[in-house]
């Protein structure tokens, strides 16, 4: 988004010399028209209708009205900001994440708005510049009376000269928010609707895609601004652009870089000076040059590696624009670091390997998806990014997919990902639709590409440029051709105009043109024998035991859902709301009968299971299984697949949804499966590839080899040890060994009544059982359990009188700060685990050592 990032606290990477004024404010805001209410009210009901109603529910038509008095009002305001958090902070709306007063709300996308401030001129320069980044969306400027320019792309910067523009005393700027659905709405009406998953028009406006909703998000279409509006006054000349490229071409890191250079009058000859690592070199800019390359050894510089690899080094660079005095005119700092990456596709006998490798080392990549972390971008601080990848590293990932229907992050997600050893993914901002290729969206879709991998190209963290999500695949899959008939619908941005863009400006990173994708439009685009692929089958239609019928080459999207925490889940719908077909849970449900695959799933292992806390619970704990269960499977491919990036890692709002980390920041159990299956040193179960019989797969992601020992027991439901052997197995670094189990471990003597369990020495146990649960015998969980209170928590001890399965513990439902260290544990008859609370007070200690808040996956009946 330019230097002024997403999020109100995110540092720019440009430190000027040049004077900046921040219009900062006071703003205000005006409604000065409402659009189309009988259209805002009927695509909430359509929303409600086409992600909620269940089969026998009634339809839910609901009311989109504007305060009456509203018009015409002006009221403080904020930017960065937008409508709604303005009118949120004024009381003239209800929090949008509670109840069900997201549907009350579309009527703000139909209305037209006004943010007006006034302003001083800026201190004497040669050129004033009037600079907006992340306008969301269409708007049109006004300065002193004088319409500036209009804006349509909130993915952008735009740069007005507005020098001989301003008064010398006091100067209005006004930003004219049309009603952003009617001008998209207009748009498509226009141009001809292009195929889309929702009947909003999210392929017509460069905006977040999911402003209008997405299948686990709200409908929040509004009008705003996500960095400040500043004037930038200068003389001589700026860096307009500068573009850093860190990588190792042999021995020797080196940095390229391209400068280009705006002037302002004849500042004469000009220098670039780039400082790195302790190397240095100053460049004369050629008369009448606007643009300069240069490359500097940096021979005492260490590279960069993903967190699972090594250590991600980092270096501040510097990037200076001198005068014929030496004089500083400009200068950028960015965080370099000094690394190659390349994706290795090779022809093998299942069809071509799909391999991100950095510094010439595969990276068998154990990632998640990204999406927003907010409706409103300007919400989302630098803390709230730390601790969202904090929970990434914490689950053994070591990459992130920005996925295409959001936004690119601002400048601290990116540092965040550079100093953690994070890789990131990123999509170009198109998802699950088809895009017009006429002119005028062609020219933004450029300059907004143009100016996304020139900020993001210097992050050693950035990976791959991948065009966007699921557009290809529609057109194979979802009866676009019929759609579309002759005309454009995106595929020249995919296969033209962005790779064009990548090797012209970023020409050392990979692109990938779409996922799923599999190289070629001769092939489908989900061919498990090349490329990436998404395994969404499961989730719509199969158990997810199905997973491992898929072999795909790199699994770049597939998930499960379940609800949020209990305490997230009840700030969001009320004690009334806590209810499985209750109004403002379905509300918060978006996924097209998302509440009868959520039933599905349990009441195949669960059957009968009606009250809330249970209901709630066995979703958590299905959920958790099912990311299990495919990782467990991707992994155990070795070599044939290279990557599990699973859907999703963080939430955008309180919700029902696919995320592992809520909105909160709380982690559901799921979250505790995916860092035990990410485990660098991993142990699974599983079916033997020629589906006879079971394997032991013993997987080293470590570059030192592995000399595993493993106890192998298979055992009755009440405790008794029916087999056991001690298998050995030496794994070699970055690799992955399978082996047979033994007939008398492996074949069970009474399916029902009996489980196999796998300790290995250095990580997590495993088990696996013949039956679903409600036909495994032992009967319920039975435990004895302490809690004792430690600084800063509590440590629960907890012995098992009978088999306990996945044992959870939900200290949120006692503290909304309370957290514990593991989660899903299964224990024999006789064994203890100890688990650690931690809280900022004091946790009543008896509390946690019953239901609903001490769970477990065979609790039907009662504890002991």
């Amino acid at each position: 988004m330019g230097s002024g990032a997403p999020g109100a606290e995110c540092r720019p990477y440009h430190v000027r010399v040049m004077h900046l004024t921040p219009l900062a404010g006071p703003w205000t805001l005006r409604l000065d028209a409402l659009g189309d209410l009988d259209a805002a009210a009927a695509a909430g009901h359509a929303r409600i209708a086409v992600g909620l109603a269940q089969p026998g529910e009634p339809e839910r038509i609901l009311a989109a009205a504007a305060p009456a008095d509203l018009a015409g009002q002006e009221l403080p305001a904020t930017l960065p900001g937008c409508v709604h958090l303005d009118l949120l902070a004024a009381g003239r709306l209800a929090d949008p994440a509670t109840a069900m007063h997201e549907s009350e709300q579309h009527w703000i996308a139909r209305a037209a708005w006004t943010y007006a401030t006034t302003f001083a001129a800026p201190a004497p320069a040669a050129r004033h510049d009037l600079v907006l980044t992340g306008v969301d969306t269409e708007a049109e400027v006004w300065l002193n009376g004088e319409r500036l320019v209009s804006l349509r792309n909130a993915h952008r910067t735009y740069r007005v000269d507005v020098t001989e523009r301003l008064r010398s005393d006091s100067n209005r700027l006004e930003l004219r928010f049309a009603g952003q659905s009617d001008v998209a709405e207009a748009r498509r009406a226009e141009q001809g609707a292009l195929p889309s998953p929702y009947t909003d028009p999210i392929n017509f406006s460069r905006r977040m895609a999911c402003e209008f909703g997405w299948d686990w998000g709200p409908t929040f279409v509004t009008a705003g601004v996500w960095a400040a509006p500043r004037i930038e006054s200068w003389s001589g000349a700026r860096l307009a652009e500068t573009r850093l490229s860190a990588t190792v071409p042999g021995t020797v890191p080196r940095l390229a870089a391209v400068v280009r250079i705006e002037k302002a009058g004849a500042p004469g000859a000009l220098r670039v000076r780039v400082r790195v690592a302790g190397a240095e070199t100053t460049v004369a800019v050629p008369a009448g040059a606007a643009e300069i390359r240069l490359a500097l050894d940096v021979p005492g510089a260490e590279r960069w590696w993903p967190r699972s690899h090594g250590t991600p080094v980092t270096y501040p660079c510097e990037v200076a624009l001198l005068d014929p005095g030496d004089t500083v005119l400009d200068v950028e700092e960015r965080t370099v670091g000094f690394r190659d990456v390349t994706i290795v596709r090779e022809a093998d006998a299942a069809g071509e390997s799909f391999a991100i490798h950095v510094n010439g080392r595969r990276i068998w990549v154990r990632g998640a998806n990204w999406i927003p972390d907010d409706p409103f971008p300007t919400r989302v601080t630098p803390e709230r990014l730390a601790d969202r990848i904090a929970a990434a590293v914490e689950a053994n990932m070591d990459l992130l997919r920005v996925w295409g229907g959001g936004l690119y992050e601002s400048e601290a997600f990116y540092d965040a990902c550079d100093r953690a050893g994070i890789l990131v993914w990123q999509d170009f901002l198109f998802a699950c639709a088809g895009y017009p290729e006429d002119a005028a969206t062609a020219a933004e879709i450029e300059a907004e590409a143009r100016e996304a991998i020139a900020r993001l190209g210097s992050h050693p963290s950035l990976a791959i440029w991948n065009g966007g999500n699921e557009t290809i695949w529609g057109w194979f899959d979802w009866n676009w051709p019929g759609q579309v008939g002759d005309r454009p619908w995106g595929l020249g941005y995919w296969l033209d105009l962005l790779p064009r863009l990548v090797a012209e400006l970023d020409p050392d990173r990979p692109y990938w043109a779409n996922t799923p994708w599999s190289g070629s439009m001769d092939r489908h685009p989900n061919d498990d024998r090349y490329g990436t692929a998404h395994l969404w089958e499961v989730w719509n239609d199969l158990d997810y035991t199905e997973y491992r019928a898929r072999r795909p080459r790199f699994a770049a999207e597939y998930g499960f859902q379940a609800p949020a925490s209990w305490r997230t889940l009840r700030d969001a719908v009320g004690e009334e709301g806590l209810a499985e077909d209750a109004p403002a849970m379905l509300a918060h449900q978006k996924a097209g009968n998302g509440r009868m695959k959520l039933r599905r799933a349990i009441d195949r292992r669960h059957p009968g299971i009606t009250a809330f806390d249970d209901w709630h619970f066995f979703t958590q704990l299905e959920q958790a299984r099912a990311f299990r269960t495919g990782i467990s499977h991707l992994r155990a491919l070795g070599e044939h697949c290279t990557g599990s990036v699973v859907w999703q890692l963080n939430d955008t709002w309180p919700s029902i949804s696919w995320a592992l980390v809520d909105t909160a920041g709380r982690r559901k159990p799921a979250w505790y499966a995916v860092r035990d299956a990410y485990a660098d040193r991993f142990v699974t179960i599983e079916p033997a590839l020629d589906g006879d019989g079971l394997d032991l797969v013993v997987i080293n992601e470590t570059d030192a080899p592995w000399d595993a020992t493993v106890e192998v027991r298979r055992c009755g439901v009440f405790g008794a040890t029916l087999a056991a052997t001690t298998v050995r197995a030496a794994v070699g670094p970055r690799a992955a060994r399978r082996l047979p189990f033994p007939s008398e471990l492996g074949t069970p003597g009474d399916p029902a009544a009996e489980l196999l369990v796998v300790d290995p020495v250095g990580a997590p146990r495993v088990t696996w059982t013949w039956v679903d649960d409600h036909a495994l015998g032992g009967g319920p969980a039975r435990v004895r359990a302490t809690a004792e209170t430690i600084d800063g928590g509590v440590v629960v001890r907890i012995t098992a009188d009978s088999l306990v399965r996945e044992l959870c513990l939900f200290p949120d439902r006692l503290d909304p700060d309370a957290t514990v260290d593991r989660m899903l544990g299964t224990l024999l008859p006789g064994e203890t685990a100890e688990l650690r609370l931690t809280c900022p007070r004091p946790l009543d200690p008896e509390a946690l050592l019953h239901p609903p808040i001490l769970r477990a996956a065979n609790d039907g009946v009662r504890f002991g």
